[in-house]
């Protein structure tokens, strides 16, 4: 009977407990929330610039994207496949928000090469800009910086410039994004 009782009570403490972390967990805040006008499936026509940092070639691309929330609603992953002018477009992008920093954050996979990149973001109303630093696929370094104008579940628009010192920007990139029915 003792031991009946010890087990209750270790069950009826090791629940509370549960409960307690449960109520303490953190929930994702407005900032993370404010991710979720990429949440589906969109439609990418763009054109990559001559004189690009990513050392592609210059042409346009089209490609899908479809943004979901990673389990915790902290995270959302963008999965990009498409086609470019120099080739298949495979890439795996999260964005969060880092409270800490109290900025944005995103990771870049590019799953035909390997290559990886990293960067930081803020929001004004739908306008999102970014900054991210990483290297081409031949090693070189520049940094990116880009606007997205988004219309949330309607379209974007993303305008990115690439430098290789932080101090002369070339445009890269420009593209529209349509959300899928």
């Amino acid at each position: 009977m003792n031991r009946q009782i010890v087990l209750v009570g270790v069950f009826v403490f090791g629940g509370s407990m549960l409960v307690q972390a449960q109520a303490q967990a953190p929930k994702p805040t407005a900032e993370h929330k404010k991710l979720a006008g990429f949440v589906g499936s969109w439609a990418l026509d763009a054109e990559t610039k001559p004189g690009n940092g990513y050392g592609a070639p210059a042409g346009k691309s089209s490609w899908v994207e479809r943004w979901e929330w990673l389990p915790g609603a902290f995270f959302l992953q963008m999965n990009r496949d498409g086609k470019a002018l120099g080739g298949d477009v495979k890439d795996r992008l999260i964005f969060g928000y880092d409270r800490a920093a109290q900025k944005y954050s995103l990771v870049f996979f590019d799953l035909n090469s390997g290559v990886s990149r990293y960067g930081t973001g803020t929001a004004s109303g739908n306008t999102w800009t970014w900054a991210v630093n990483g290297r081409n696929d031949d090693g070189k370094s520049f940094q990116e910086r880009c606007t997205i104008a988004l219309v949330p579940s309607v379209s974007y628009t993303v305008n990115c410039d690439t430098s290789p010192d932080g101090r002369t920007w070339t445009p890269a990139f420009e593209g529209k994004a349509t959300k899928s029915k």
